[in-house]
């Protein structure tokens, strides 16, 4: 008996210790910032996206950012759903570019387009951030047509590589297919394995200490570990091992992804018209010339931002990382602003004289 007690006892102890412990390191990560509770988590009709108001802390090769979500769950300054009638409100929309967590807000080219443009029209405007990394187009329109639209846009400005076209999301998310000829969504990724493992974790992402230890896990279960471990060193295990292109040319008949594209890029019209929003495509780089081709036809605006782009070296505009090219850096950003801004005055000069005539 004496024995059990004893035996219980300290078990009672050992446990209020690591309790004790895992709590001290708990409010150590969230006072030093060094990890805190995940930013994003995994809505069973939205997929992965933001979590209103949770700080971020991201720091890899590219720099660091200290953030934070805004009350509605997006990037940025928080701007009601309800659009006062004399702004203009713009919505962006893309993948990590846009997301922009390499720079802080304001330094963003959302902020910086923003402030241009209020010059600019000499009115109120209001630049909202829907970018979330990895996304492709099909997931820029779900969160178009889910979420963008509820806060009654004039522009919405969708940034889209050639991978964005004719790759998908790399993690699991409600994907926009084509059913019975008309756009409908698929949540066949909840049976994702990815996705279930997201799941198992959602708990624990709610911790400092659980969103780094499924980080690091995460980073390891990918194969990522030894590139974040040894930084910059790493080219030397790559060294003299041929990299082969992500995505390889692809003509219409061998994109998997053409149908469904083309049918967003007809819905888009359609959108605008019902709607009252202008949709804008920014060609971030080159993507096949059959969707040119299809952009045209159907009259969406394209914004040329590669051709802009082009006239600067990637040592100017781009952060440099594990021996590559990475995303924007904060000249870049402000490449990106100018160029937007400038596209968008004259589209309103170009109203103004088709007015006066």
């Amino acid at each position: 008996m004496k024995t059990s007690k004893r035996n219980l006892k300290s078990f009672i102890i050992f446990s209020l210790t690591m309790i004790s412990g895992l709590l001290t390191v708990e409010i150590f990560l969230r006072l030093t910032e060094i990890s805190l509770p995940s930013y994003v988590y995994d809505d069973p009709k939205l997929g992965r996206t933001f979590r209103p108001n949770a700080k971020i802390f991201r720091a890899d090769a590219e720099g660091f950012c200290i953030s934070q979500v805004n009350k509605y769950g997006y990037l940025g300054k928080p701007y009601d759903r309800e659009k006062n009638r004399d702004s203009l409100r713009i919505c962006l929309v893309g993948d990590s570019f846009v997301e922009g967590m390499q720079v802080f807000d304001r330094n963003h080219f959302r902020t910086i387009l923003e402030n241009e443009l209020k010059q600019g029209l000499n009115r109120n405007v209001e630049v909202l951030n829907f970018g979330i990394g990895g996304i492709d187009f099909r997931v820029m329109y779900f969160i178009y047509s889910q979420r963008i639209l509820e806060f009654n846009p004039d522009i919405v400005l969708f940034f889209v590589k050639d991978d964005d076209f004719l790759s998908a999301d790399v993690l699991p998310a409600p994907e926009i297919i084509v059913r019975d000829n008309e756009l409908a969504i698929d949540y066949s990724f909840l049976n994702n394995a990815e996705s279930k493992l997201r799941r198992t974790f959602k708990i624990v992402r709610n911790f400092s200490l659980g969103n780094l230890s499924k980080e690091a896990f995460e980073q390891f279960y990918l194969g990522r570990f030894w590139k974040i471990v040894l930084d910059k060193m790493n080219f030397l295990l790559a060294k003299g091992q041929k990299q082969e292109p992500i995505h390889q040319p692809q003509d219409r008949e061998n994109d998997r992804y053409f149908g469904v594209n083309t049918k967003i890029i007809r819905q888009l019209d359609i959108d605008a018209n019902k709607h009252g929003t202008r949709n804008i495509i920014i060609k971030v780089n080159s993507w096949p010339s059959y969707y040119s081709d299809i952009l045209s036809r159907e009259k969406i605006m394209v914004f040329d931002l590669e051709s802009e782009l082009a006239h600067y070296i990637n040592d100017e505009i781009y952060f440099k990382a594990f021996e590559e090219f990475g995303h924007w850096n904060y000249f870049g950003h402000r490449i990106v602003a100018d160029y937007l801004a400038k596209s968008i005055l004259l589209l309103y000069d170009q109203d103004k004289n088709c007015q006066k005539e």
